[in-house]
């Protein structure tokens, strides 16, 4: 399952401000998400979940980087401990 493009009823109650955990338990309900710090470098994270027709069997997140490059992404230990991550609606 790739990401989705959530209409307003399927927005969780809390949508902005959240710590990794929260945004990660959304990476994985298919929503798009980005720290307000990325804002300004119009990255946004996506996870992937593979089908049964993947060449990659595991879940993994990627970036898209403002040139529309998607990039294998790894939190930092920054990104871990942030509490400013908020579903990107509208991309």
């Amino acid at each position: 399952m790739e990401a989705n493009d959530p209409s307003a009823d399927d927005m969780p109650p809390k949508t902005h401000g959240m710590n990794f955990s929260e945004a990660l338990a959304l990476l994985k309900e298919g929503f798009k998400m980005e720290r307000s710090r990325f804002i300004e470098f119009d990255w946004i994270e996506i996870c992937f979940i593979p089908s049964e027709t993947s060449k990659i069997t595991e879940p993994y997140i990627y970036m898209k980087t403002m040139k529309n490059q998607l990039v294998p992404w790894v939190p930092s230990q920054l990104d871990i401990m942030a509490d400013d991550w908020q579903i990107l609606v509208g991309e």
